[in-house]
């Protein structure tokens, strides 16, 4: 059952937003679909985004990385969308080497909600050696954060990501960053960076540019701006409150691999806060 099937619709909110959420719970089960029938006549349909290295990194391109990231990653969390990761992005090899350790970033999907990162890390020496306590693949994973224009555009708080030890010093991972705040056009340079791996500081840093183009084909954007009230009696610890709640629907994304409805709340008995729902 898709997340969006669980979604309360308010009978008061407005015809525009009951269509956007209704149209993302059609384009969920057809995904769910066209998933069954292609893994029943054994298909495999691989597509890509171009990306375009524009510093020192080497451009070489390398068929199918994220296929590899899941054949050695067999229990990954992520492998229900390993077909969308496919479609939307550009498998290539682009590496820089710093302090005996060397990043390599395989692959990289981009959609109207998020940035995905799969890369590897090798290094000269063992990770037990390098690393006095061995720690599990998920923590060892380095942390990569997305620049424009010299500005970290990475959220603050958790990041989804996974990784895997493939030998005594090489390490498969993937990062999914948080984009749907940020407005990525076309062909925009972007930075990938960190500045530690396996708790040694150093510089790994890569340029190139992204093409959203065969994301942006299935990609379904509704801005809404639609207002409605919810009155809600609490119970606290014996005492009942009403709240007012004062809630603006700002828009809805139905993109592959995740959809978001963003909504603000301003309650009476509450800090204004922004609230983000991630539906897939």
């Amino acid at each position: 059952m898709s997340k969006f099937d669980n979604i309360k619709i308010p009978d008061n909110l407005d015809e525009v937003t009951r269509k956007a959420i209704n149209r993302g719970k059609t384009y969920k089960k057809r995904r769910k679909y066209k998933k069954a029938i292609a893994a029943s006549a054994a298909i495999v349909c691989i597509g890509s985004v171009g990306l375009m290295n524009t510093s020192f990194a080497d451009y070489i391109p390398v068929l199918n990385k994220i296929a590899e990231y899941f054949n050695n990653n067999i229990n990954s969390q992520y492998e229900s969308d390993k077909e969308d990761f496919e479609k939307i992005g550009t498998d290539l090899n682009l590496t820089i080497k710093d302090k005996g350790i060397e990043l390599t970033i395989d692959s990289v999907s981009i959609n109207e909600n998020y940035i995905t990162v799969f890369h590897t890390v090798k290094s000269d020496k063992s990770i037990e050696e390098i690393i006095s306590e061995k720690e599990d693949a998920y923590t060892a994973n380095p942390i990569l954060d997305i620049y424009i224009d010299g500005k970290n555009i990475t959220p603050p708080g958790l990041v989804e990501h996974e990784a895997k030890y493939i030998s005594n010093n090489e390490l498969k991972g993937m990062r999914k960053i948080d984009v749907s705040n940020v407005n990525i056009e076309n062909n925009r340079e972007i930075e990938i960076r960190t500045n530690e791996i396996f708790h040694v500081e150093g510089n790994w840093s890569v340029s190139l540019k992204v093409d959203k183009s065969k994301s942006t084909e299935e990609t379904y954007v509704y801005n809404i701006d639609k207002d409605f009230t919810i009155n809600k009696e609490y119970n606290n610890k014996g005492k009942k409150i009403n709240a007012k709640h004062e809630i603006n629907i700002d828009k809805v994304t139905i993109s592959p691999l995740a959809s978001k409805i963003f909504i603000r709340e301003t309650s009476s008995n509450y800090t204004v806060r922004l609230c983000y729902f991630s539906i897939s």
